[in-house]
């Protein structure tokens, strides 16, 4: 019997990359990146290998039992996520118990069916107990069980077209005529949602900085901002700036934007998308941590200041369902300390009557509603906008969870998962 749609070469590599994954703690697409540069894989090649990889990643604990349960002998190892992938192939074509094919047959299976109703539930969507348990306790069992389903889903590939220079309509045609099917993303009045995963880096639109890779969720959080042409605005932790970009198309690139950064080699990788982009607000401001003197200069005298803070990123377990399974309570607890800092050394940038936007893209209270709850006791100057500044929030009407907050969950908006607070300073 054949495997369905990958032959036991493929299955081998799928299992040495998943090894490497586990073992290294690298991001899964940073190590399939650099084997498939490395073994010059064709877009074939890459597409199978990659998506059972990320199948295996998201749905590891089911897999893991089912595994164990036909092969209790089998040890850890390439050979292990190898078989692990076969499994999760299997998953998918509904094979169920049929007769095992290579790599498998050379085991010995244990002849008895396996159901999964017979699993916890958080092991049942492959979820750590402890992070199963933090989400039912907020949102209660239903919802967090279509939450897991819904992040143990690929995500779709978004991106924001720079409404300055053209239309989502003129770009959608221009996708159309190279044989790329989008749709206009139901939330984000900038982005389109493509169908299927088409490379984009040699179109003409892509080239002329007419569109970039943006979830929908995190084109709403730079609508958030409300920053306004003529504005001074700093992106606090920019990484790669794919926010300030959208700052600066929002503002008709009329003001100043200061993409801020500690990964100075990020920050670096901006320049070329402002380029791109033709864009002449944005500047970058490489520190060394958050109470550099460099900031000094701008201190109290800033209208916007987004705090994209790092986080757990578990609102982005469609696109890094690895996360999940290196994720800690200590390692929560170190990110929550983190972002109370960085929160507080941002908060001394605005000006009076100018505010602070606090976000991330995680699921976890501790590293947001906790962060700002403890940010807003101390610092009696600021207090929370509970209306939301998007003119266009009418479309989420019924999808975000009662707060004076902003929380789009995955399952309600088929976005990334992100949480927003928008902080405005009295005097």
């Amino acid at each position: 019997m054949t495997l369905p749609g990958m032959d036991p070469h493929e299955i081998a590599q799928a299992g040495m990359l998943l090894d490497r994954i586990f073992s290294t703690r690298h991001a899964a697409d940073r190590v399939l990146d650099q084997h498939f540069r490395e073994h010059h894989s064709g877009p074939g090649v890459r597409g199978r290998i990659g998506a059972v990889v990320y199948r295996v990643l998201r749905q590891r604990d089911v897999l893991t039992a089912q595994l164990q349960h036909h092969f209790p002998q089998m040890t850890p190892g390439p050979e292990a996520w190898a078989a692990m992938a076969v499994v999760a192939l299997r998953r998918e074509a509904g094979m169920g118990d049929s007769p095992w094919p290579t790599p498998l047959s050379a085991f010995q299976a244990v002849e008895t069916p396996f159901a999964n109703d017979q699993l916890p539930p958080w092991q049942r969507e492959s979820l750590p107990r402890w992070l199963w348990d933090a989400w039912c306790t907020r949102l209660g069992v239903e919802e967090t069980e279509a939450l897991a389903q819904a992040l143990n889903l690929p995500a779709s590939v978004d991106v924001r077209v720079d409404m300055r220079r053209t239309t989502r309509e003129q770009v959608r045609t221009q996708l159309a005529a190279l044989g790329i099917e989008a749709q206009l993303t139901p939330f984000s009045p900038d982005g389109l949602r493509l169908h299927g995963r088409p490379s984009l880096s040699a179109s003409e639109p892509y080239r002329q900085g007419l569109l970039e890779f943006q979830d929908e969720g995190s084109q709403l959080i730079g609508h958030l901002v409300a920053a306004q042409p003529g504005m001074t605005v700093v992106d606090f932790c920019a990484g790669a700036g794919g926010k300030s970009l959208h700052l600066a198309v929002l503002m008709a690139d009329r003001g100043r934007i200061w993409a801020v950064d500690t990964d100075d080699a990020r920050l670096h990788r901006l320049t070329p998308r402002i380029k791109r982009g033709r864009l002449k607000s944005i500047r970058t401001l490489p520190i060394r941590h958050e109470g550099d003197r460099a900031l000094k200069k701008l201190q109290g005298s800033i209208h916007r200041v987004l705090v994209d803070a790092p986080c757990s990123a578990t609102g982005t377990l469609r696109r890094n369902p690895e996360v999940k399974w290196r994720l800690t309570p200590e390692v929560l607890e170190t990110f929550h300390m983190r972002q109370c800092a960085i929160l507080q050394a941002a908060s001394r940038l605005v000006a009076p009557r100018g505010r602070l936007i606090y976000a991330t893209c995680s699921l976890m209270m501790r590293e947001n509603e906790d962060v700002v709850q403890g940010f807003l006791a101390e610092n009696r100057q600021f207090h929370p906008l509970v209306s939301m500044p998007i003119s266009h929030l009418g479309a989420l009407q019924g999808l975000l969870p009662p707060s004076p907050f902003f929380t789009l969950l995955p399952h309600r908006t088929r976005t990334d998962g992100f949480f927003a607070a928008i902080l405005e300073r009295k005097s």
